[in-house]
């Protein structure tokens, strides 16, 4: 079976899910996540305090 070829700039909400979890997970206490324009999900880590979040 093929894999669906998504549109560019598509991405589902359980990718974004992933990703947040994935961080959680890692420890990460301050970052944000990115989506750029062609439906990628980057984790961006921000420098400061351990454990702040905004």
């Amino acid at each position: 079976m093929a894999a669906k070829i998504r549109k560019p700039g598509h991405w589902r909400e359980r990718d974004l899910r992933r990703a947040l979890l994935v961080a959680r997970q890692a420890g990460l206490g301050n970052y944000r996540v990115d989506i750029a324009p062609d439906g990628t999900i980057s984790i961006m880590v921000i420098e400061g305090k351990a454990g702040a979040r905004r």
